[in-house]
């Protein structure tokens, strides 16, 4: 009987750690997005102002 709760309790910790540990890096990937996202908007509006004034 002991055994059946520790196992239960070991099964949902590592269920639990895992998904702590995947939204962990996305935060941090977010965070690098939005400046990828940021140099990407301005490398792209330079170029897309061309784009207008051309048109």
């Amino acid at each position: 009987m002991p055994p059946d709760p520790i196992i239960g309790q070991l099964t949902s910790r590592p269920t639990l750690e895992p998904r702590c540990q995947l939204y962990g890096p996305p935060e941090d990937k977010p965070k690098k997005n939005p400046e990828n996202k940021i140099t990407a908007t301005m490398n792209t509006t330079p170029a897309m102002m061309p784009t207008h004034a051309a048109a």
